[in-house]
């Protein structure tokens, strides 16, 4: 135990090297302790010794072991394991707020001191005095703004709008307080809500002539009034919010001529900000500005937080595009057996399958293959070193379909919509690379998207997080934009593939291909998808064995070396992601 002891206590300050974002540097290193007349400010050591107790307690073993990498001068690798343990603390915000947060933030330009900003305080059935002036008071640290209202659809408690500059029971009185001639920033807060120090001035600091919608990371106020609970959110993600609405109380809105109609209707605050974002992106073509900053802290969050499982997609009617299923496979008849069984279930009809042998040698994979070829499926053969690019760019051109999924022979198919489920958001023209959420036998997430940077390259998002748990705000239950997508189940439009010259068989022939493809879909103009509708189950590397097997590791360290350099990953800043969570952990975890 003494032994134990003297590691954590060497824990604590080991780690005390400054970690940048992956964006522009913020500023002093994060750990750096204050003076004060009185001596050291000692809580952010205390809370860093809490935080690190904590990653020991829930993995002592792998705890000590990243220690001893750290000893041994493997740095990334104890990093990365110190971060996904410590990230989930309960003191880590705290600890965050404290080291951080003064840091995370950098004004752009200078505020503009003549943008109009109208602060609305909605207060409802159940807004107590104390809530509305709350949420009033918290404006003095906020910065300069124009006007506050206090929006009611009832009557007010005694006194409760005291402080405000006025009260208004319907939308539509907001009209008196626009400018004649020019327009307006509304932010409407619920009541109990309170806005961040400064950051109306931090809003001001993104308002540009063609800004519509600027909104703000934010987090949760508890009974005692400590900040809990962060959400730090992606930049503009629609098909994430189709699902999620992140933007409502934490965002100004633009209201001017073009616009001020959706002042008319009895909507709520949230329609009223979705009406808002529909004129935005649908007609100014103005995608919503998110600022990486806590703006909003929340008395209540329940709109913002997914609680349930979306409606299954519907399966595509009439005609069904052509999918050509493409498997590599190398021995493992069990693995492809089943696999193979899964997709003759699947509900879609108009498919193929394309199998490519890769010098398979077991006498009864060797069987299965010819009973297939017997049967009429098309089975190629591959002949030489294992290359995943190669062997996929070979039977993309000889595929009948329209589209081409990519799917590994240790797939296990669960869910007999599935390939219904992708194609419907294959067929989008705007989507390049749609990806299934895959998860490891045990329930645990494998795939959920992949984020581009985590390590300095790329990451699974929410790898090892149980599927049933709520996660990081519900996010891996949705359908959301990534930069990414895993080839270990894949769906792509066959023109778009060989729009980007496939997977690229010299510089990737095995790992980060399907990254590398996807980035090339992006700088085209194609997003990729992430469907949680359609859940598999990956039995990962079965086949070919793992990247970090000794005999693998220098073709892995190559071709991890040729992602950084033809793609900037060691200083790339995924606009799904956040700074303010860890590059180090796929558990999106706070950076600390």
């Amino acid at each position: 135990m003494r032994a134990i002891r003297r590691t954590c206590r060497w824990a604590i300050f080991a780690d005390r090297r400054p970690r940048q974002s992956l964006s522009t540097p913020l500023g002093p290193p994060a750990t750096t302790m204050k003076m004060r007349s009185s001596g050291l400010n000692w809580r952010p050591l205390i809370l860093r010794s809490a935080v690190f107790c904590h990653a020991f307690r829930q993995n002592p073993m792998l705890f000590v072991r990243a220690i001893a990498w750290r000893i041994r001068g493997l740095k990334v690798r104890s990093r990365n394991t110190i971060s996904a343990l410590s990230g989930t603390s309960r003191q880590a915000y705290n600890l965050w707020i404290a080291t951080r947060e003064q840091f995370s933030y950098r004004p752009a330009v200078t505020p503009r001191a003549n943008d109009k900003i109208i602060v609305v305080v909605v207060a409802n059935a159940n807004s107590s005095t104390k809530d509305i002036e709350t949420s009033i008071q918290s404006l003095d640290a906020a910065g300069k703004h124009a006007s506050i209202l206090v929006h009611s659809a009832t009557s007010l408690p005694p006194n409760g709008g005291s402080m405000a500059h006025a009260i208004i029971t319907d939308w539509t009185e907001l009209k008196a307080f626009l400018p004649t001639n020019g327009f307006a920033w509304l932010c409407i807060i619920e009541a109990g809500d309170k806005l961040g120090k400064e950051s109306l001035e931090i809003y001001r600091s993104h308002i540009s002539p063609n800004a519509r919608i600027i909104y703000g990371d934010d987090d949760s106020t508890d009974e005692n009034g400590k900040r809990v609970s962060p959400y730090f959110k992606p930049d503009w993600n629609a098909e994430l919010f189709e699902y999620q609405d992140y933007l409502s109380y934490s965002c100004i809105i633009r209201i001017d001529h073009t616009n001020a109609a959706i002042l008319d209707g009895k909507e709520a605050a949230p329609a009223l900000i979705q009406s808002a974002i529909e004129q935005s992106v649908t007609a100014h073509s103005v995608e919503p500005i998110h600022i990486s900053h806590i703006l909003h802290h929340r008395a209540s969050r329940a709109l913002d937080i997914f609680t349930g499982t979306p409606a299954l997609l519907s399966s595509v009617e009439h005609e069904e595009p052509r999918v050509s299923i493409i498997i590599p496979t190398r021995n493992k008849r069990h693995l492809l057996e089943k696999c193979v069984s899964g997709i003759e279930e699947s509900c879609y009809r108009n498919k193929e399958i394309i199998i490519v042998n890769n010098d398979s040698d077991e006498e009864d994979c060797i069987s299965y293959l010819q009973k297939l070829k017997d049967s009429g499926f098309h089975v190629l053969d591959w002949i030489g070193k294992f290359n995943f690019s190669a062997i996929n760019n070979h039977a993309a051109s000889v595929a009948s379909g329209e589209y081409l999924c990519f799917l590994n022979n240790d797939i296990e198919i669960t869910d007999i919509h599935w390939l219904s489920t992708l194609m419907s958001q294959a067929q989008r023209p705007e989507v390049g690379a749609v990806g299934a959420r895959l998860l490891y036998p045990d329930g645990t997430i494998q795939h959920a998207g992949v984020t581009i940077g985590l390590g300095g390259a790329a990451g699974h998002a929410h790898r090892y997080t149980p599927n049933e748990s709520t996660g990081y705000f519900g996010r891996h239950n949705l359908p959301q934009f990534m930069l990414a997508v895993t080839a270990a189940c894949m769906i792509v439009e066959r023109s778009k593939f060989h729009a980007v010259a496939g997977f690229d068989e010299e510089i990737f022939p095995v790992a980060f291909n399907d990254v590398d493809l996807c980035m090339k879909l992006w700088a085209q103009g194609w997003k990729s998808v992430y469907e949680p509708r359609a859940t598999l189950v990956h039995h990962e590397s079965v086949s070919r064995g793992s990247d970090m097997l000794k005999k693998n590791r220098g073709r892995f360290e190559k071709e991890l070396q040729s992602l950084k350099i033809k793609w900037g990953t060691d200083a790339f800043s995924d606009p799904y992601h956040n700074k303010n969570l860890s590059p180090l952990s796929e558990k999106f975890v706070i950076n600390i």
